[in-house]
């Protein structure tokens, strides 16, 4: 939550937000001549999660000041200051002009002040700075004013890029030697928790105190907002603590929810839940928005049952609940696995006539996408699209999800494409589920093919493309076909990182491996990588000739999506499934040298691989580099299972883990035996 300081009391006036009494040296009633009234509005603001609203302090104007893009004559415009404004945007980069053009002026400090509001209001907040930087070295403008100062650091606090500005105006106010007072102060911090400079929310706050300047309730909101955007929620805490101690300053429903989203972003849902209670205890009467917070604790914490009593409670208390509170709701059945009520809540959402929106559909289509229900998640796209409701990247995950799980590849492949072909460019979380769904269909060539996409940055695919012969079909080719796969590729001399021979060898997890005496040398990766499909398939999944098999697809890379250990993963499973240990270890050294470390999963693929491929001195040296790492051997248990009991006599040369993790379950396979049989004494 990022609190809007900018709209603070004037200086002198006795205005707060209702239920937070702020300590103030002496009351002094507001201006006649300036409107003030404090007012709680919850923005929302649209993610790709639970989109939970966020509380905002904000203030009616102190008078009207029309912008400058109205008509001169609407009440309260100053066309002086109008045309002012438009000629410093028309001077906008010429720093001298702008002087000049000012030199010229007489402006009060009220006047200077609304100058640098009509600029913000036409979008110009960089000119605004520009003609205070040209204002201070004249003489008869009252550039000191801590007012003016403070609404130029608001004004650049409204993004988190613009907060360095914000935090160098401060800096630059303090080195002129304008002291800063309440509001400019929780402008400040305000703006460095948005920008996440967690340092300086430290070194204001510091300065704050020895200037002795007191918290208020805005200082109290500026800093849990802080710790919500840097994750510190244990100094959260520690902050609510001190204020709820200080005398006169009473806490408000604004605090209490900030701290909660704060608790539940960082995981510490049941802390959330506790603040909560602890909220209602103090009399404070939770809102529609804490209601939603405390909804999306449970669902963090994977306690939907908790979730629809707090929704439930909301209603009994007369609150209508919003479109983020059913957001909410949903979000903590799909995280538990409840795709029935997840529907049954979607359907009440209609019912009560509350509007969808595309978070709305994207968890729903997600809670029928884990359940395997692929039809129903298709019928939410379709009613989606047809209700206006834009779909995304997240949509477009879930639907390859809901393909996975019931084994369906072509429709995960037909969602990719069709996705990108509206423009919705693919993250790396959309290529893994593509690549997972793929392997998981025994289409292990077109995860390789996806594989590759992410790791060719748009540009180099762009301009192989338009290098003769690079198009996606080639004439001069046997088959009419290029082939943009590891199994047989035109462009893989473009790729960014080349997947490197495995007699390379520079891996450190695993040494080189030896082969047998006699056995030819493997062929370098590159070669490997583009064998063609009539070669080894490990288990034929598909027979017949090359000019038999179906064209692969050629995907499109995008710049937001690059392999992560998930992708790694992912590619390695689909290469295990399909019998390609060989590619698989290759593959191992590629993310190695990436600098990306494996984990258990990953190491269960490659020893599976190995096993399938009959490579057991390769399993059991990459057993034994799982457990140099330390990786748990849970999943281990089929790597030596299949020799423990039916040949004792390994026991005496098996690593200890191994030979824990395997006498966990008991089984048998023709393939370890024969290689058991070779390594015997008597054989």
């Amino acid at each position: 939550m990022v609190l809007e300081c900018a709209a603070q009391p004037p200086r002198g006036s006795g205005g707060a937000v209702a239920g937070a009494v702020a300590v103030q040296p002496q009351a002094v009633p507001a201006s006649t001549g300036s409107v003030n009234t404090w007012e709680l509005i919850y923005s929302r603001k649209s993610s790709t999660g639970l989109n939970i609203e966020t509380p905002v302090l904000q203030a009616a104007p102190r008078r009207p000041t029309a912008a400058p893009a109205t008509v001169a004559g609407q009440p309260g415009a100053d066309p002086r200051l109008v045309q002012l404004t438009q000629q410093l945007i028309a001077r906008a980069g010429r720093p001298a002009e702008m002087q000049a053009l000012l030199a010229r002026q007489t402006l009060e400090a009220a006047d200077v002040r609304r100058l640098l509001t009509y600029l913000d209001r036409q979008g110009a907040a960089d000119v605004a700075l520009d003609a205070f930087h040209a204002m201070k070295p004249l003489p008869h403008f009252h550039t000191d004013d801590p007012v003016l100062r403070t609404k130029l650091i608001k004004m650049h606090s409204r993004r988190p890029k613009d907060t360095a500005a914000a935090l160098a105006l401060y800096d630059e106010m303090v080195a002129d030697g304008v002291a800063p007072d309440a509001v400019c102060y929780n402008t400040a911090l305000a703006a460095a928790g948005l920008g996440q400079h967690w340092d300086r929310v430290l070194s204001i706050l510091e300065d704050m105190g020895g200037a002795g300047v007191p918290w208020d309730a805005f200082t109290c909101s500026a800093l849990l907002s802080a710790c919500q955007a840097c994750g510190q929620w244990e100094q959260a805490l520690d902050w609510f603590r001190q204020a709820q101690s200080l005398p006169g300053l009473q806490l408000n429903v604004v605090h209490y929810t900030t701290l909660m989203s704060c608790l539940q972003k960082a995981g510490q849902w049941e802390q959330s839940m506790r603040v909560f209670k602890e909220m209602e205890g103090q009399g404070i009467v939770p809102d529609v928005v804490a209601h939603n917070a405390a909804i999306a604790a449970c669902a963090k914490g994977g306690e939907w049952e908790k979730a629809w009593a707090v929704f439930l409670a909301m209603k009994q208390a007369g609150l209508r609940p919003s479109t983020v509170s059913y957001n909410a709701l949903i979000s903590a059945c799909e995280r538990c696995g409840q795709a029935d009520r997840a529907l049954e809540v979607f359907a009440s959402m209609q019912r009560q006539q509350v509007a969808p929106n595309t978070v709305t559909y994207n968890t729903i289509i997600s809670a029928c996408a884990k359940a395997g229900l692929y039809a129903r998640a298709q019928a939410l796209h379709a009613e989606m699209q047809a209700a206006g409701v834009p779909d995304d990247v997240f949509t477009l995950t879930a639907l390859i999800t809901a393909c996975e799980r019931i084994g369906h590849w072509q429709g995960a492949e037909q969602h990719f494409q069709e996705f990108q072909r509206r423009g919705i460019q693919p993250n790396t979380v959309a290529f893994n589920r593509l690549i997972s769904a793929l392997g998981r269909g025994g289409q292990w060539e077109q995860a390789l093919a996806a594989f590759q996409a992410m790791q060719q940055p748009p540009a180099e695919q762009l301009q192989h493309q338009q290098q003769p012969g690079g198009s996606r079909r080639d004439a001069g080719s046997s088959s009419g076909r290029a082939r943009n796969s590891v199994g047989e590729s035109s462009s893989s001399s473009s790729l960014r990182h080349p997947v490197p021979s495995l007699q390379a060898a520079a891996a450190p997890v695993v040494e080189p491996m030896s082969r047998p005496a006699g056995a030819a040398a493997p062929a370098p990766a590159g070669q490997r990588l583009r064998a063609r499909r009539r070669g080894s398939r490990g288990g034929g999944s598909r027979g017949g000739s090359d000019s038999d098999a179906p064209e692969p697809v050629v995907y499109t890379p995008t710049p937001t999506a690059r392999p992560d250990r998930i992708t790694y993963g992912s590619l390695i499973a689909a290469l295990e499934r399909g019998g390609q240990w060989e590619r698989a270890l290759a593959v191992f050294e590629d993310m190695q040298a990436q600098g990306i470390q494996p984990n258990g999963y990953i190491f269960t693929s490659l020893v599976n691989a190995c096993e399938k491929g009959g490579q057991w001195e390769t399993a059991v040296r990459l057993f034994k580099a799982m457990q140099a790492r330390d990786i748990p051997l849970d999943s281990m248990a089929m790597v030596a299972r299949k020799a423990l009991y039916a040949f004792p006599s390994l026991i005496k040369i098996m690593p200890a883990p191994m030979l824990d993790a395997a006498r966990a379950t008991v089984d048998s396979g023709r393939a370890a035996r024969q290689w058991i049989e070779k390594q015997r004494p008597d054989s």
